[in-house]
């Protein structure tokens, strides 16, 4: 503080000594400014706000705010880029973190795809090269970001890519972390550039293979990824695969039985992405059967009566062997998932875009929602008012203009969503009805 006020050569003379023992980055870049700014005549007052060196010969006066928003967001790419391109890999890793919160907090459309290719060879090379583990979850983390803000039009994500990332999924010898992150990758290529019902179906076997018990028991981090995984990709698959198979055709219905055996496992997490996966294939088998469906048709694979009742006593479990918390969590996930599974019904889901209230009453999109909101974090919102690939995921008729995209009008938007919730809620009353004369009957005999 004291080297601050003086602003006399000694005090520039005094603090070239203190450079050489002070060790700490922070110290030494700000000593040094303070002895080069002396040197040159310009000692800027503390107080004043730092402006970065990329900014510096910008006129900001000269341009709009979304242009000023693209020349930052172009800066902090090109930074970032820079430091993929060195040799230390905590630089490299700073720089994949950096690019992370840019892409999750703003949709980057127009400095993406000005080096397109070279972001994703950058990443690519970060995940395949092997350096360290920490490097790549992040570089895996950063790309499925970058493949969402590209959509369909992201380059080098065709199958030979997915099966380098599939291996490293397969591969029980890395760590729980990079493995997760592989199959969050893994799923977020095929979920949004996969067009082929086969590629589907194999990625989906696939990953199915991770959860099935063997020799050794995979980490919780690697289940709990593995079955979101699974409930997203269920949701592109055509209803015909959750039918049971007849002579010479391929479903996915095998899987019950490890997603039955995985609602006993000890970790919350697990039991719960069990069971949204549970909901998302008789949700998908019910879209198939229609008016025929019943669960009978799966009684070779799982007994349902015994499925059912577990998931109710997950609803209504009170035991005092777990914490408060968990107990309220796991009462909450499992009084929807029990009736998902059972009746086909779900509770809509809200959720606030540039004042518009949406709701997503369909089981499909809210999976595939909480999807994307597991990928790019608290820039959900962001993404979902001007990125395109969103807008056509969930129906939103997103609409481009001279400064970028907007939603549906307030007005539009309100319509829409009373009208949904409108509808649901009147099933339900129906519903009730149902289940209440059926109780009355059972009564009186």
């Amino acid at each position: 503080h004291r080297l601050r006020q003086r602003e006399s050569e000694c005090a520039g003379d005094y603090c070239i000594g203190i450079l050489c023992i002070v060790s700490i980055d922070c110290v030494e870049r700000r000593i040094w400014d303070i002895v080069m700014g002396k040197r040159r005549g310009k000692v800027r007052d503390h107080h004043e706000d730092e402006v970065p060196r990329e900014n510096v010969d910008i006129d900001e006066d000269d341009l709009d705010e979304q242009e000023l928003l693209e020349q930052k967001q172009s800066d902090c790419l090109t930074e970032c880029l820079d430091r993929l391109s060195l040799r230390r890999s905590e630089i490299r890793e700073s720089g994949v973190d950096e690019l992370t919160i840019m892409l999750q907090r703003s949709f980057c459309d127009a400095p993406l795809q000005k080096s397109k290719a070279g972001v994703m060879e950058a990443l690519f090379k970060s995940v395949f090269k092997r350096g360290t583990e920490t490097e790549g979850v992040k570089a895996m983390k950063c790309l499925s970001v970058v493949i969402f803000s590209f959509g369909t039009d992201a380059e080098g994500i065709d199958k030979p890519v997915r099966d380098k990332v599939q291996t490293i999924c397969l591969d029980k010898s890395l760590s729980p972390e990079l493995r997760a992150a592989a199959i969050e990758l893994l799923a977020t290529m095929t979920f949004v550039a996969c067009d082929d019902e086969e590629d589907v179906l194999a990625v989906v076997q696939s990953v199915a293979s991770i959860i099935t018990p063997d020799e050794t028991t995979p980490d919780d981090e690697v289940l709990k990824a593995a079955l979101l995984a699974l409930s997203a990709l269920f949701t592109v698959c055509s209803a015909a695969t959750f039918a049971i198979a007849g002579q010479g055709e391929t479903t996915v219905c095998d899987i019950l039985i490890d997603l039955q055996h995985l609602l006993e496992h000890k970790n919350l997490h697990v039991r719960a992405a069990s069971g949204e996966a549970f909901g998302t294939f008789f949700w998908k088998a019910r879209e198939h059967y229609e008016d025929d469906f019943s669960f009978d048709s799966y009684g070779d694979l799982v007994y349902m009566e015994d499925v059912l009742d577990r998931l109710y006593d997950l609803s209504k479990e009170n035991s005092r062997h777990k914490g408060k918390k968990e107990r309220h969590e796991q009462r909450k996930a499992f009084k929807e998932l029990s009736s998902v599974v059972e009746f086909g019904q779900c509770e809509p889901e809200d959720l606030i875009i540039d004042g518009n209230r949406l709701v997503f009453a369909d089981w499909l999109s809210i999976v595939q929602l909480r999807f994307c909101r597991d990928v790019l974090g608290a820039g959900l919102a962001a993404h979902m008012a001007r990125n395109p690939l969103l807008a056509d995921i969930f129906d939103l008729s997103v609409t481009k203009h001279a400064g970028g995209t907007s939603s549906m009008s307030r007005k539009a938007a309100s319509n829409y969503n009373a009208a949904v919730f409108k509808e649901w809620t009147r099933n339900r009353k129906k519903d009730r009805k149902i289940r209440q004369n059926q109780k009355d009957l059972a009564f009186a005999e």
